[in-house]
Order: structure tokens, then C-alpha cells, then sequence
């Protein structure tokens, strides 16, 4: 059977290391400490789990129901709290991230079963909630009205994983001649990491909401993928795969947090 992978983001290290120890016993692996939001995200990428048990109270400003809200909607990663925070407006604030269940500590410390049938019943669900799981999307190779003429044998679509896309852009681009073009109205161009331009027939607005948290908007015009960034010119301007993209006000908050999130400040 294949082992499972579990991330405990608790910035109580003596109780990390207590719920570690016994899930281990279990024959899971666990991730290591995780005290913030920020760490756990660092977790994920190095090895993504395939649950997380939260505490609430975290260090930093974000807090667990900050980052049950990422998994939920961008990871789609099943979550279950763990926590000191015994009061009803705490659970319910919980509740609107759609956890999997809300255990006490006091109830994890005198009774692991508790929490131990509630990772195992979580897991077994595991085949439904995988299916809301999105690795990338499918694009055009062209505008519609051009795939139209295509032959029956020319590809008019593509798959593409998210990890590969490196920016999307509304912005003109040169096309396969070397000329500069214009985009048509309602459609945008992704970039990918092997050089290739493709088309997605929808605002960027609409799409920023479907992609998942490594992805930033940094201007009206632009999301990248923070994972390809190069350097950061001056804190208005940033280096993605050789070309620098300008980080207008409106979004510069935005752009640090989410940034912070991958890449902490030593």
C-alpha cells in the first residue's frame, strides 16, 4: 500500500512533534515543521501531502482559515483543523472553508483515535475529491475563426499544465512571420516554458480566479508564474524568462503577499 504524506502546520513545536511521532507509527510520512502559512506553502511545492492538519493560531498574519481557503481553492488538498480554539465563531468561520472536520487539541491529546479516524475517513473519500483536481488547461493554437479552416488532421488544441505556462498576457505579440500583432477582442495568450504561444478565449479576470496560487497578476494586462521569476528590478519591475514585466500600483500589495508566500525575506 502505497505510504501517505501528511502536513501538520502547528507552530507549537512540542505538539508537532507528539502528532508526528504517533502518525508516523501509523506508517505515514510526515512533512516537517511547518509554523506558518508561508512554510506549509514551501512544503507543498517540495512534496505536496496528500492531507493537512491545521492549527488556527499560526505565526505570522496569516492564519490557518487563511490557508484553508488556499487549499481549498487553489490545491484542492482535503484539510483538517486541529486546534485550541474551542468557540463557536471559530468553527463557523472555519466552516466557510470547507474542511473536512474541526478537532479540538484537548480531544487529539486524550483521545488519538479521534484524529486518527478522522485522517482515515477523509482519505477513503479521497477518488471523489480528486476528480475537482486540476492539473492545466486545454488552449487554442489559433482564434477560432482561424481553426475553422483548419484540416481535419492539424491540431486546433492543445493540453497544457499550469507549471508550464509562464505568463499570460493581453498585450501585442510578434507572430510566427516576425510582425507585430494585435490581439482580438476576448482572447488572451499564454506563454509556455518551451517557447510556444497559445489561446484561451476569456477575460483575465475570469481566468485569475480558475488558476492556482503560484499565479499573480502584476498589471492590467499580465499574470505570471511566480516560479519562473528571475529577479526583482527595483520593486516596480520584475525579470520573467528574459523579458521585464512593470508591476503597476493597484496590484503591488497583491504581488508581495503572494510572493512572500513562495520566496521568504531572509
Amino acid at each position: 500500500m502505497k505510504q501517505r504524506h501528511l502536513l501538520i502546520v502547528e507552530d507549537n513545536k512540542l505538539f508537532y512533534d507528539r502528532l508526528k511521532n504517533k502518525l508516523s507509527k501509523e506508517n505515514f510520512s510526515i512533512a516537517p515543521f511547518a509554523p506558518s502559512v508561508a512554510e506549509a506553502l514551501n512544503h507543498i511545492h517540495n512534496k505536496r501531502p496528500d492531507l493537512a492538519l491545521l492549527d488556527i493560531n499560526l505565526e505570522g498574519e496569516q492564519t490557518g482559515i487563511d490557508l484553508g481557503k488556499i487549499l481549498y481553492e487553489q490545491y484542492k488538498i482535503p484539510f483538517i483543523y486541529v486546534t485550541e480554539l474551542d468557540s463557536d465563531y471559530a468553527f463557523y468561520q472555519a466552516l466557510q472553508t470547507k474542511h473536512k472536520d474541526y478537532i479540538t487539541k484537548a480531544v487529539a491529546q486524550n483521545d488519538f483515535k479521534e484524529i486518527l479516524r478522522a485522517i482515515y475517513t477523509t482519505l477513503a473519500q479521497e477518488p471523489e475529491h480528486a476528480k475537482k483536481a486540476s492539473k492545466g488547461m486545454e488552449a487554442l493554437v489559433d482564434y477560432l475563426d482561424n481553426i475553422k479552416i483548419m484540416g481535419l488532421n492539424q491540431v486546433s488544441r492543445k493540453p497544457v499544465d499550469f507549471e508550464d505556462i509562464i505568463y499570460f498576457s493581453l498585450d501585442d505579440y510578434i507572430n510566427n512571420d516576425g510582425v507585430k500583432e494585435n490581439l482580438q477582442a476576448n482572447y488572451i495568450w499564454l506563454w509556455t516554458k518551451t517557447g510556444e504561444r497559445l489561446f484561451l478565449k476569456i477575460s483575465l479576470t475570469d481566468l485569475y480566479e480558475k488558476l492556482p496560487e503560484f499565479f499573480v497578476r502584476i498589471n492590467i494586462k499580465t499574470i505570471i508564474n511566480i516560479n519562473y521569476i528571475e529577479g526583482i528590478i527595483n520593486g516596480a519591475k520584475i525579470l520573467v524568462a528574459g523579458k521585464d514585466f512593470k508591476i503597476t500600483p493597484t496590484y503591488k500589495n497583491d504581488f508581495i503577499k503572494r510572493y512572500r508566500q513562495f520566496f521568504s525575506s531572509l
